[in-house]
């Protein structure tokens, strides 16, 4: 008896196998037929990305957005699937790619109707210039209201002020000062225009612990600032210079005759005249 039920039992064991591998065989060859059939479907020119829109750019060429997108969709993925359908197509690798130019601020993607793939940028807004050296004859480039150079080819509007030093070389994709500090500066620079001080220049020299800036007027003379002050006081002991009737009876003289005030010593101010 014993013989006959292990005999039994291995046939039965037999089986088994003979259907686990069979049900495996017909699996895989079911998936195979799903992978196959999904490949395909992945590849129909009818679910394919066939144009690329572009939104928002003004200085950035729609033609290095458009090559962007399309060197993103180049290709499959996993070797079958393909990265130019509709369902598929790399969204998150396309946004990361164009957000990662120096000149945008934002960007998104998505699909504008069935198989136009819609690119909308944010681009940055020049609002100072950082200018390499320290003569006026440097070339400049953009900067955004964070210190954040992003163009090598500035409109360079006059009225923007320009900065210059920190930066060493390859300026394009760096920050001038850390965002918050350069705002401060920033702030600094439009309240002296609102004392009718008209800055053109700040030119930054020194170490992290004494950062000092040298602010170049319309007039020609400088004020020189610890940019790690309080800026604050300091305008306001400009205000008391510029507004005492003694110092400067009248402001726009006092400008033009003036050849450097230099606010780092606490609350005094030592300023110079040109001589005459």
């Amino acid at each position: 008896m014993r013989d006959v039920l292990k005999t039994r039992q291995g046939k039965l064991a037999a089986r088994r196998r003979k259907r686990a591998a069979f049900l495996l065989l017909f699996f895989a060859a079911a998936a195979g037929i799903v992978f196959s059939v999904l490949s395909f479907v992945s590849q129909l020119d009818s679910l394919s990305i066939d144009s690329v829109a572009i939104k928002g750019n003004a200085r950035i060429p729609s033609s290095a957005l458009e090559n962007i997108a399309l060197e993103e969709m180049a290709g499959n993925d996993l070797g079958f699937f393909s990265r130019r359908n509709i369902f598929l197509y790399p969204k998150s690798d396309i946004r990361g790619a164009v957000a990662a130019l120096p000149l945008v601020k934002a960007a998104s993607v998505g699909r504008d109707g069935a198989r136009t793939l819609l690119i909308s940028v944010t681009e940055r807004d020049e609002t100072a210039l950082w200018c390499a050296g320290l003569t006026p004859d440097t070339g400049c480039f953009s900067m955004d209201d964070d210190g954040f150079i992003f163009d090598g080819q500035p409109h360079e509007d006059p009225q923007l002020i320009k900065y210059r030093g920190l930066v060493a070389s390859d300026p394009v994709g760096k920050h001038f000062l850390p965002a918050d500090e350069f705002r401060k500066i920033s702030f600094f620079m439009n309240q002296l225009s609102g004392l009718s001080i008209e800055p053109r220049e700040a030119v930054f020299s020194g170490t992290s612990t004494a950062l000092y800036m040298t602010i170049k007027l319309a007039g020609g003379g400088d004020l020189i600032v610890n940019s790690e002050d309080d800026l604050s006081a300091v305008l306001s002991n400009i205000a008391a210079v510029i507004s005492n009737k003694a110092v400067a009876p009248s402001l726009s003289e006092f400008l033009l005759n003036l050849d450097y005030m230099k606010l780092d010593i606490g609350n005094k101010v030592v300023y110079k005249l040109k001589p005459r």
